[in-house]
């Protein structure tokens, strides 16, 4: 099946939430009154001031924008932009794998669409383009691009295509071998970072396998749900794992094997 991948970015996407805007989505969606004067009573009155040159600008009133590091700011902005995402899911066709259509997915503002035809990638532009003009969301046509499969017949656009772009951190090409390569080169590159910033420390080995599992292979868990490692990118990780565990020592300590069971055995 001909189709292509638009991956979307979103042009400062947390910091456009209109506050005003916000309450009304949160009524639409049907939270109570009590829920929503809470999430109000945290945004009341917010102020900022900006260092500009070693001063402090006068203080002024924050009217948009979600609060940075706090846990309602994510579901917050899902909720601002989910009349946004159901528009474009109606207007693509999508794609049917297994008995399910495929048309657009979401995870905050790391929005990825199905586009079939030249018509849908102007629909989609559009409705973001209406969209922002009661909701502040805008395209960035710099970062946003897509890529064509099985020589999908699609003409120029006003956003770059691409031979790889990036899906909710996953590095997509045509080619599966490509897919595989690229994402475990720059996933070993990351573990390779991640295990010599920890090096340094003087850590016993319980607190390095914390370490490892907490720090370093979670990586490694996230890439490897969706891209499984061959044999040579195993054995390199292997690799790297085991010279942090035993300090670069060739020789190690416990087998392998032994290391690799789970806590109950």
């Amino acid at each position: 099946m001909k189709f292509a991948l638009l991956s979307v970015d979103l042009e400062k996407a947390f910091d456009v939430v209109d506050h005003k805007r916000l309450w009304e989505v949160l009524e639409r969606f049907g939270l109570p009154r009590t829920i929503i004067t809470m999430i109000q009573r945290l945004y009341a009155d917010a102020t900022s001031r900006v260092l500009v040159k070693g001063s402090l600008t006068n203080s002024f009133q924050i009217k948009r924008s979600v609060r940075q590091g706090c846990p309602l700011s994510m579901t917050l902005f899902v909720l601002y932009i989910e009349a946004l995402i159901r528009q474009i899911y109606a207007g693509v066709r999508g794609i049917l794998i297994d008995n399910r259509f495929f048309k657009i997915r979401a995870f905050a503002d790391d929005i990825t669409i199905i586009i079939r035809n030249d018509e849908e990638f102007d629909l989609v532009f559009k409705i973001i383009d209406d969209y922002s003009l009661s909701f502040g969301i805008k395209l960035n046509f710099k970062k946003s691009n897509f890529i064509r499969f099985n020589n999908c017949r699609i003409g120029p656009q006003k956003v770059s295509e691409k031979n790889e772009i990036k899906i909710s951190g996953l590095l997509v090409s045509t080619c599966w071998k490509e897919i595989v390569n690229s994402n475990f080169k720059k996933l070993i590159n990351a573990l390779k970072h991640s295990v010599h910033m920890f090096s340094s420390r003087k850590m016993n080995l319980i607190e390095k396998v914390t370490v490892l599992n907490t720090f370093v292979l979670a990586k490694l868990w996230y890439v490897s749900q969706v891209v499984p490692p061959n044999n040579m990118h195993l054995a390199e990780i292997k690799k790297i794992t085991g010279e942090f565990l035993w300090s670069h020592h060739k020789m190690f300590r416990v087998q392998r094997d032994q290391l690799y069971l789970d806590n109950s055995r």
